[in-house]
């Protein structure tokens, strides 16, 4: 055990309420070890209390704690598994209640292929089935970085290589090898800033107003 790391988890969880002793020890060290070297810090007791008095560099240390990775339709048997069985028998149960509203949270969005995925297959099964429903995804991460990018929709050829080309064409607008989501989409996905760290909340303030107001 790393005294200074622990030291560090224990101040960002007292100081900026952010408990981040549920990441691996070794790949906290290595994150700690390039803080050091980007803040100029000689060792982790005076970057410790640089954190502590910087609250900017709690949001880069934060920030270089995410893996940013995603894809369009990531791991074909899950998303076969949401379309056909998981999806269907959500609406089913729905149905039964009177209730025409979903809604779907993607934690941890990154740049939006998950929640767009989402989005489009959801699109499929009501424009086959006629159903009226109301959807709405709720989409976070908690970097503003990759939330920009989500919320812009636009990918590149390698990004959209997953994507089933009846998907590509219909939901997608391509400009020079640039690939924009249509607003069809867009417009069922509420893309904010939400940390899952912070123990102060338990969910998303957009999709309790949401749900509050609606």
């Amino acid at each position: 055990m790393n005294p200074e790391l622990e030291k560090i988890i224990w101040l960002l969880n007292l100081k900026y309420q952010t408990d981040i002793s549920v990441y691996d020890r070794n790949f906290l060290h290595k994150a700690l070890e390039k803080r050091l070297i980007l803040t100029s810090c000689v060792s982790a007791q005076e970057y410790s209390r640089y954190l502590s008095d910087n609250v900017k560099e709690a949001e880069e240390f934060f920030e270089s704690l995410s893996i940013i990775y995603s894809e369009f339709f990531r791991n074909n048997l899950t998303f076969s598994i949401l379309e056909q069985h998981i999806l269907p028998r959500l609406i089913a149960d729905k149905e039964k209640t009177g209730n025409t509203d979903i809604r779907v949270w993607s934690a941890g969005c990154a740049e939006g292929q998950e929640a767009y995925s989402i989005a489009i297959l959801l699109n499929e099964i009501f424009n086959s089935s006629l159903k009226h429903f109301h959807y709405l995804i709720f989409a976070t991460d908690k970097s503003l970085q990759v939330l920009k990018k989500a919320e812009k929709g636009i990918f590149d050829e390698i990004a959209v290589k997953n994507i089933p080309v009846k998907f590509l064409n219909k939901y997608f607008t391509n400009s020079n090898g640039k690939y924009t989501i249509t607003d069809v989409i867009r417009h069922h996905i509420d893309f904010s800033h939400y940390n899952m760290l912070n123990k102060q909340t338990l969910s998303p303030p957009a999709g309790i107003l949401v749900i509050l107001t609606s």
